[in-house]
């Protein structure tokens, strides 16, 4: 190949200031011409995992990425500063163009936490992902209630849900699920995400068990990467639930994010009820008419205490 010429290609991971593009099936390691560092700013990294880049070859083997295109979206955090250990202004892109985030949560061990499944509900919603739950570990069940309670709490929440066993290869349900599709995969320590991966057929990865005393597992991903499945498609892996965060939510918005609340929420006297403590809350009458879970309302007003909407005492 000649010097210079253009190419196009995908990034599937991200080493330091080096990314990896593949383009036409071949995996090249590329930087970013200069000119386009100095639009990093706000910024903490330039490309991510997902994005489509134009990248020309240079001497040897390694590659310039002239341009990234237009993202379809995004999904971001906020930036940690390493000194201080408290959030920055900045934001780190995690993945670009993905399809549908699949939310790994296991029934057991570690145990089902609403929370942590709703706000990555929101963190989907934000960045117009379609989420997918992957309800894991169901060989652990006491009873298939135990199992069918779980459908019942998301049945009117705007995500697809199937459930089954990684560690027993029962994934047939999400693998069709995730077919000619970008997949973001993300969930808690312990939830069985690189067992996942490992049973759709991917690159093989280090799996941890879950510590016998706090019933958590230790990442063992640590780097995201773009992975492909043999049946179409591809997974982006990601190292925990915590490189997730809904930055741009507010008090005042989250509502909007579940959507059980929101065309109810029209015929609240307020604009800005917050669906707690205000009169004349339509919201408030649907959950005692039994048309909003508990369980999701109960999610909702701990994500809005998080964001300092209202005091702990409801």
């Amino acid at each position: 190949m000649k010097d210079n010429e253009f190419r196009k290609g995908r990034i599937v991971r991200i080493h330091g200031l080096d990314s990896v593009v593949r383009s036409d099936g071949e995996d090249i390691v590329c930087s970013f011409r200069g000119v386009m560092k100095k639009e990093k700013r706000k910024l903490t990294n330039l490309g991510a995992v997902g994005d489509y880049v134009t990248f020309s070859m240079t001497e040897g083997e390694k590659g310039v990425i002239e341009d990234i295109e237009e993202r379809r979206n995004a999904l971001e955090r906020r930036r940690v500063d390493k000194g201080t250990k408290r959030f920055t202004p900045h934001k780190q892109v995690i993945a670009a163009n993905v399809d549908q985030l699949v939310i790994v949560a296991s029934l057991r061990e570690p145990p089902l936490k609403l929370y942590q499944v709703d706000r990555l509900l929101v963190a989907a919603s934000m960045s117009k992902l379609h989420p997918v739950i992957f309800l894991n570990k169901v060989d652990l069940a006491e009873s298939q209630e135990e199992i069918d309670w779980v459908f019942e709490v998301y049945a009117n929440a705007n995500c697809t849900i199937t459930s089954g066993s990684a560690q027993n290869g029962d994934t047939a349900g999400l693998l069709e699920l995730m077919r000619d599709k970008t997949s973001v995969i993300s969930g808690p320590s312990g939830a069985g995400k690189s067992t996942l991966i490992n049973n759709l057929g991917v690159l093989s990865q280090r799996t941890g068990d879950v510590n016998t005393k706090t019933r958590y597992g230790s990442h063992t991903t640590t780097n995201v990467s773009l992975l492909e499945l043999p049946s179409g498609g591809c997974v982006i892996d990601t190292p925990g639930i915590r490189e997730f965060d809904a930055w741009h939510a507010t008090p005042k918005n989250i509502g909007s994010h579940y959507p059980e609340f929101a065309e109810i929420a029209q015929g609240c006297r307020f604009r800005d009820c917050l669906h707690i403590e205000e009169p004349d809350c339509r919201v408030k009458d649907a959950l005692e008419a039994g048309e909003i879970h508990p369980n999701r309302y109960r999610t909702y007003q701990i994500l809005v205490t998080d964001l300092g909407g209202i005091s702990k005492e409801f």
